[in-house]
């Protein structure tokens, strides 16, 4: 497998979205991802950034949320920055998936998200990466949830969207081309 990490910070979101495209195209010399993971800051326009990436690379399973702050080997730690990390294998699917309206059905909502992801794999499940609303929905419910609907001796990791503490804003959660709210978003490896 191989990975290919982006990080930039910008005021311009168009130019902090095409720098980490930029990035994570030259590391993979070619070879086409399998799959991406967003963390983002919550002052980007988060629709263009997922557009941007998708615009690169069509049909890529892409999942991630905002965060408090951000870390990458490339850049170091930002409390305002775009990482994107893109994956690429031959050996491994991946899918990604989402459910909504996490804080009034998490069980629902967990269901929607691997029946989504489950769609683009062959054979069950072996990781699941989880990221999901924190702020305002129950996660320690929705990890149960997802502890009880995955494929029997999957490993779940992942975490919660955030913000600063100090910036009064919704968290989002990254499913391919759309920014979330109250949503749980998988990406299964198998």
């Amino acid at each position: 497998m191989k990975v290919a990490l982006g990080q930039a910070e910008d005021i311009d979101t168009l130019k902090a979205a095409r720098a980490v495209v930029h990035q994570c195209r030259s590391q993979l010399a070619g070879q086409r991802p399998s799959a991406a993971i967003l963390m983002a800051g919550v002052v980007y326009d988060h629709v263009l950034v997922l557009q941007t990436v998708r615009n690169a690379f069509p049909n890529l399973p892409l999942v991630g949320c905002t965060t408090a702050g951000e870390m990458a080997s490339v850049g170091g730690f930002s409390d305002d920055s775009l990482v994107l990390m893109l994956l690429s294998s031959a050996q491994l699917t991946f899918g990604a998936g989402r459910g909504i309206a996490l804080s009034r059905d998490p069980e629902a909502a967990v269901a929607r998200a691997l029946a989504m992801a489950r769609g683009n794999l062959p054979d069950r499940e072996q990781l699941c990466l989880v990221f999901c609303e924190g702020v305002s929905a129950p996660a320690h419910e929705a990890v149960q949830a997802l502890n009880r609907q995955v494929a029997k001796g999957c490993p779940v990791i992942g975490g919660v969207a955030a913000h600063p503490w100090h910036i009064d804003t919704q968290t989002r959660q990254f499913c391919h081309r759309e920014a979330l709210e109250d949503a749980i978003v998988v990406l299964l490896v198998q």
